[in-house]
């Protein structure tokens, strides 16, 4: 058979086509494959460059972070780029971290003095961190409204430093890229801070761009390839090139699609393979490798963070105790078996194992966890084989001869007991009563200052039983910290008071006890690996911590109220005449800020008193002010502060209320303030019931019918205030009438069911210009024969006399009405006038005030303003009043002529001065109340402090100072002038104590301090200050807290202000207030005339510090007693208040042009027990 010639010819080669194509498609394969292998190898270098930076950087700020975190005190900082920071460490080295050279050093070997760096500290120093561009510290104090506080050691205490931020900018010298910036946020814990909030966390945000070890996953950053869904679109566009390109009469068998389709594939996997590079390039250097030792370190911080929840969580104290001993040696093993802490405490206390009797010479103490390291031979014998000294919680230090330590009596919940032997009999203490070991100081006086040394008695060796640093002491019943123990010079070191960044200083007595409370010392080992591994990786760290007391100390809670609630939810609002439609009270807004507006009274104005009241609901959780907290506290004594700013705005809905001007919407006659002690005989009909109660109120009110010839009251439909809150009666001493009709004053008073009103005290407000002349100054204008002389009739001061037979003036300088001291404008704010003291011992003669106007009448014109006809027979110094109201912003001279006629001695002169009447409008008024006990005393030898605990010699009875020392004369240690004066006091021990006549007083831990005068021992009473400050201030602000030049005290501060329980430590920054002088109180120094009647049932008496007389007034008409208010129970520590206590009120006419604004209550409540001075580190 022929063959075929016709069969299909196999094709061997490639069309021209095919090559070219395959030529363009290496080449698009090589560039893709080209750059993602450039990019992987630029992302592999980037995250090489940032593993190495994110680990150096890991170990470096976790090493300035744990220094900055434990340091102790902080010597001097720069904030630039050359930062640098020196502090002193917990083991008492003074260290430094700083920029030099590009990089980050440790110095650790600094002189004790160093205070500044220089370039030769650098020499010796540990390099921290290399090629840094950039290093910033910067320190904060807090955040207030948006902002970090930035803390200035010149400004701030160490306490107030609650964070310190470093940054870190570090060199990219591999990529070129710029300085890669790291953030820390440190928290010192070692300072004792007050915390505060921190600066604003860093936005990672902040921190974008190119393989950041913080924030990696930029899926923008400049090295990233494209996007798979590109790699996708360029895989269709291939698969549809490589279709198989058709041939006429050729099979395909053998095609150059082939090679198309394998270039294709080429190219995906090119694609594919750089994405990955990419991806495996960003995950590598996001695993940043934490060092071992930085796992070992968080052990040990968790296992101190375990203890301290456990001992937290105890629900009483034999359930604390118990947890020590159970910690102590304990090993704890994490989920991962090769994480583990041990945990070893050492308790320097000891609690009574059980009751002990008086007059017994031994005493059996528990010890709980372990005995401190290097200390078991010192508790097998007493210190150097000698006595000692301990501290015996309520009863004072105590020398014991010698003390065993007895193992083998070791309980379930603790592991030994100590037994300590004594020469003389013990008083009877009871079980479980703490017992620490005691100092005493040296042999001399010591000042004991702010962060200051407190030198010890080195005897006994009692100094080897103190911990080493960071201890809580006792030192008078003061509780103090120390910093660190210097054995060799025999002081504690860094000496301050936890709770009072200005500690004020204070006198220690030679031989006073030091009292150690308790404290616990904690060692945390952290244990990476097991026992198999080799090596073992561990890390410990021992912590210094002072224990919660039992008796916690207190702490002040306040409430402010802005009224910005409608519902008025803190508060019970009454009904007004109109009934339940018509309340008393509600929120409106005046003058852009909300407040408290009277908008009804008790009953409609007519002929009878009327006034308005409103409630505090101090328990309720909004307030979280609960009293029966503070009297358990206090042990039965309620005290607290309490202000408010009181304003007026016309009511245009009541017409017929008169005002002090057409234009004015200041109401003639008005009455509102504060009352408290606050007790209703029946609280759903408050008004109509009668409550007894105390108050103080601004005032101004008019007994008589408009005119003073009509007889006396009862016209209370005049200005419709309670005729008795009007102070009106006869000077015992000088028999002249003191009449307060139609004068704005400040009036303290007590309430009693039956509309029974008293007034109290009372204080004509006025502002002090200026004293134009105490006869001390010499700058005025003498003519006939005034001269300056002293030494007449009382006075001691120089005083100005004329007894001319002709005619002598004295002139006074020119006087400007118009500005205050300071240059500040005295518009609108109330009225001037001219005050002075006179004597005049003259019979017929002329004696005349004058003015000239100088800014009407340029040329010299002097008008009469006030003559004085009758002779001074009261044997007293008299002071003159007279308006000036026409002058008030004119430039004036005043003088005071006097034309001998016939007879007599002369005519005195003494204090001229300018007042100006008080601007009501939008004042604070402020009332103090302390409820307390009293001892008065005499031969004060060493000066008691506020907080001292004292003991009666022979009464035993024990009690808290609260406050400081009413001194009325005398001086502290002064053997030919001791001091003399009135104690307060709370927490008596037992409850029903009292201190006998004659007895003497000793502080806690001290020997004697003073002596009680017969009669000097005072149940309770209410010692009541109070204080008014103004809107616009005046003058000049200063450490003065009796004169009127004050600070502005608007309404709506951000924060309200208190004055301080002392005000010897009154200061020009914090000088908001004035602290009233009463002019009087009613009580026997004074004669009832027809017009006002004493006060009979009430026990009133003016207190006078020597430093600042007539400003206490005592009074115990209203006590939180059980016999004066059943309801309050204390028993066994335990209180219970149930009445209104607290209210805002109004009388009179113009009691619905009256509102209220920033409410404050402040009162001392117990600290939480689980709080106290934070522990340190090492």
């Amino acid at each position: 058979m022929p063959k075929n010639h016709n069969k299909t010819i196999a094709v061997s080669g490639f069309t021209l086509i095919e090559l070219i194509v395959s030529l363009v498609l290496l080449g698009i394969v090589v560039s893709i494959a080209g750059m993602g292998i450039v990019s992987g190898l630029n992302v592999f270098q980037a995250s090489r460059e940032n593993i190495h930076i994110s680990q150096t950087a890991s170990l470096a700020l976790s090493r300035i972070h744990r220094e900055l975190q434990e340091m102790v005190d902080v010597i001097g900082f720069e904030s630039d780029d050359s930062s640098y920071i020196i502090f002193d460490t917990s083991s008492g080295k003074r260290q430094a971290i700083g920029n030099h050279d590009a990089s980050i050093f440790l110095i650790t070997q600094l002189g004790s003095t160093v205070e500044t760096l220089v370039e030769s500290d650098y020499r010796n120093a540990r390099k921290i961190i290399g090629g840094v561009g950039r290093f910033r510290l910067e320190f904060n104090s807090g955040y207030t409204d948006g902002a970090a506080v930035e803390w200035d050691p010149n400004v701030h205490a160490l306490e107030q430093l609650s964070t310190v931020k470093t940054e870190i900018g570090i060199k990219r010298s591999l990529t070129g890229l710029s300085d890669l910036s790291i953030h820390l946020i440190t928290h010192p814990r070692n300072i004792n801070s007050y915390g505060g909030a921190s600066p604003a966390a860093v936005d990672t945000g902040s921190l974008e761009g190119p393989y950041c070890f913080i924030r990696h996953a930029d899926p923008l950053h400049q090295f990233q390839i494209w996007p798979p869904a590109l790699v996708m679109a360029v895989g269709c566009l291939l698969s549809f090139l490589c279709q198989p390109i058709p041939r006429k009469k050729l099979t395909h068998e053998k095609s150059g699609s082939v090679l198309i389709g394998v270039l294709a594939a080429m190219l995906l996997f090119s694609a594919l393979g750089a994405a990955l590079i990419q991806m495996v390039g960003s995950s590598s250097f996001g695993q940043a490798g934490v060092s071992l030792t930085t796992k070992t370190y968080y052990l040990a911080e968790s296992g101190y963070r375990y203890a301290a929840s456990q001992f937290l969580r105890a629900a009483s104290k034999s359930e604390e105790l118990g947890k020590l001993t159970e910690l102590n040696g304990s090993d704890y093993q994490l989920s991962n078996q090769n994480l583990k802490f041990h945990l070893d405490v050492f308790a320097y206390f000891f609690v009574v194992n059980g009751d002990v009797t008086a007059g017994s010479t031994s005493m059996v103490t528990n010890v709980y966890g372990g005995l401190p390291p290097g200390l078991n031979d010192l508790y097998t014998t007493s210190p150097d084989g000698d006595n000692g000294f301990i501290f015996i919680d309520g009863i004072g230090s105590r020398e014991y001869t010698s003390v065993s330590w007895n193992k083998a009596g070791e309980g379930q919940n603790h592991s030994g007991k100590l037994t300590f032997n004594f020469d003389s009999g013990l008083p009877n203490i009871q079980a479980n009563t703490d017992i620490s070991f005691a100092l005493k100081t040296g042999g001399a006086t010591q000042t004991l200052n702010r962060n200051g040394d407190l030198i010890y008695d080195p005897a006994n060796n009692m100094a080897a039983l103190f911990p080493d640093r960071n201890a809580e002491i006792s030192v008078g019943g003061h509780v103090y910290t120390y910093s660190r123990i210097d054995r060799v010079n025999n002081k504690l070191i860094g000496v301050t008071d936890p709770k009072d960044v200005n500690m004020p200083s204070r006198q220690v007595q030679a031989s006073t006890a030091i009292q150690l409370r308790n404290f616990v010392q904690l060692h945390s080992r952290g244990v990476y690996g097991s026992e198999a591994d080799n090596p073992i990786v561990a890390r410990e760290i021992r912590y210094y911590i002072p224990l919660p007391p039992s008796d916690a100390s207190g702490e002040e809670k306040e409430f402010h109220e802005r009224f910005d609630n409608d519902g008025l939810p803190a508060w019970n609002v009454l009904e007004g005449y109109g009934g339940p439609s018509d309340p008393q009270h509600q929120v409106e807004s005046i003058d852009g800020d909300n407040a408290l507006r009277v908008k009804s009274t008790d009953l409609a104005p007519a002929t009878q008193a009327i006034e308005s009241l409103i409630t505090l609901k101090w328990d309720d959780p909004l307030v979280d002010m609960n009293l029966s907290d503070s009297l358990k506290f206090s042990g039965g004594f309620l005290s607290y502060n309490a202000q408010v700013k009181i304003g007026f705005q016309r009511d245009t809905r009541r017409p017929g209320h008169e005002f002090e001007e057409d234009d004015t919407d200041f109401p003639k006659y008005y009455g509102a303030g504060i009352t408290f002690r606050l007790d209703p005989i029946d609280p759903g009909n408050l008004l109509a019931e009668g409550y007894n109660s105390y108050g103080i109120s601004f005032l101004r009110a008019n007994m008589f019918n408009g005119l003073e010839s009509d007889p006396p009251g009862p016209y209370e439909y005049y200005d419709n205030i309670k005729d008795q809150l009007v102070p009106m009666y006869d000077d015992a001493g000088t028999g002249e009438e003191v009449d307060m009709n139609n004068e704005n004053i400040i009036v303290l008073w007590s309430a009693k069911p039956g509309n029974n009103f008293n007034w109290m005290a009372y204080k004509k407000i006025s502002k002090n210009i200026y004293m134009l002349e105490d006869a001390d100054y010499g700058n005025w204008i003498l003519a006939g024969d005034w001269s300056p002389t002293f030494n007449s009739y009382n006075n001691s001061t120089m005083h100005w006399y004329s007894g001319s037979t002709t005619t002598g003036t004295l002139t006074s300088p020119d006087i400007d009405l118009s500005i205050d001291r300071a240059g500040n404008a005295l518009d609108d704010i109330g009225r001037p006038a001219l005050e002075f003291l006179t004597y005049n011992r003259t019979l017929s003669s002329e004696k005349q005030i004058q003015i000239w106007d100088k800014t009407t009448n340029p040329a010299e014109k002097w008008d009469d303003l006030y003559s004085l006809d009758s002779n001074n027979t009261s044997g007293k110094w008299i002071i003159r009043r007279i308006d000036l109201n026409d002058y008030h912003d004119k430039t004036i001279k005043i003088r005071f002529k006097y034309t001998h006629q016939s007879g007599g001695e002369g005519w005195y002169i003494d204090d001229v001065r300018i007042n100006w009447s008080w601007p009501v409008h939008n004042s604070g008024l402020l009332i103090s109340v302390k409820e307390a006990a009293s001892v008065a005393f005499e031969n004060g030898q060493y000066e008691i402090y506020d907080g001292d605990i004292i003991i009666g010699g022979t009464s035993g009875a024990t009690a808290r100072v609260n406050g400081p020392a009413i001194l009325k004369s005398g001086t502290w240690g002064d053997t030919t002038t001791p001091a003399e004066g009135i104690l307060t006091i709370t927490n008596l021990k037992p409850t029903s104590s009292t201190f006998n006549d004659g007895e003497s007083i000793f502080v806690l831990g001290q020997s004697l301090a003073a002596t009680v005068k017969t009669g000097g021992f005072r149940a309770r009473d209410n010692f009541l200050k109070a204080y008014y400050g103004s809107q616009a201030g005046f003058g000049i602000a200063n450490s003065d807290p009796l004169d009127s030049e004050r600070l502005a005290y608007p309404r709506n501060p951000s924060a309200l202000e208190w004055p301080g329980k002392d005000e010897r430590r009154w200061a020009a920054e914090k000088d908001f207030f004035r602290l009233i002088q009463w002019d009087a109180v009613n009580n026997t120094d004074f004669v009832a005339n027809s017009f006002s009647a004493i006060m009979t049932k009430d026990d009133i008496s003016l207190i006078n510090p020597v430093d600042y007389p007539r400003t206490i007034v005592r009074s115990n008409t209203w006590v939180t007693d059980p016999d004066t208010f059943p309801e309050l129970v204390i028993k066994t520590n335990k209180a219970s208040l149930n009445r209104p206590e607290l209210g805002l009120h109004t009388f009179g006419k113009g009691s619905t042009s009256v509102y209220f604004d920033d409410f404050g209550l402040n009162a001392l409540f117990q600290a939480d027990p689980k709080i106290t001075t934070p522990p340190i580190q090492e």
